[in-house]
């Protein structure tokens, strides 16, 4: 069984862990410090599953301020994808933000990353834009996504090619 609750200073090492799994430039534990002790501007939620070992098994990242928020991170161990827990971070996160007065919700994800990208459009973010080149390991673009959290996005907000 899986719970999702907010990020401890415990959970630290785990969660840098979870980045070296999923990501070809992790964030370092410092960098996920702040997230985890940065309450004013940053919140961190994790997927547990304490029959599971370890029991980190995913976790969100989230950064706000005034009544936008944008999805710092979003990672799931690789072996525990396809279980809906990616969703399940992403609603926890709206839920945030709706408790919050957060209007929109922004992201960028590889424009390589299908897998990633079919998750964010089910539920419901519209692409809004395009980085070229932005990843520096690899020069792949990055595309931007953008959720109005009452559902409709942002009028005027385009797709760019």
């Amino acid at each position: 069984m899986t719970e999702i609750r907010v990020a401890d200073i415990d959970d630290i090492a785990l969660l840098a862990e979870l980045e070296l799994l999923c990501f070809s430039i992790p964030w370092s534990e410092e960098s996920l410090r702040t997230f985890v002790t940065d309450s004013e501007r940053r919140i961190c939620f994790v997927c547990e599953d304490r029959a599971f070992h370890p029991p980190v098994i995913g976790y969100i990242g989230i950064q706000f301020v005034c009544d936008e928020a944008e999805v710092a991170n979003l990672a799931v161990l690789p072996d525990r994808r396809k279980e809906g827990i990616g969703r399940a971070l992403l609603e926890e996160a709206k839920r945030f933000c709706l408790e919050n007065g957060i209007e929109v919700l922004h992201l960028e994800v590889r424009s390589g990353n299908d897998t990633a990208i079919t998750l964010y459009e089910k539920f419901g973010f519209l692409r809004t834009g395009r980085r070229k080149g932005y990843y520096a390991d690899s020069g792949e673009d990055a595309f931007l996504y953008s959720l109005k959290i009452s559902g409709e996005i942002v009028p005027g907000m385009a797709p760019e090619e």
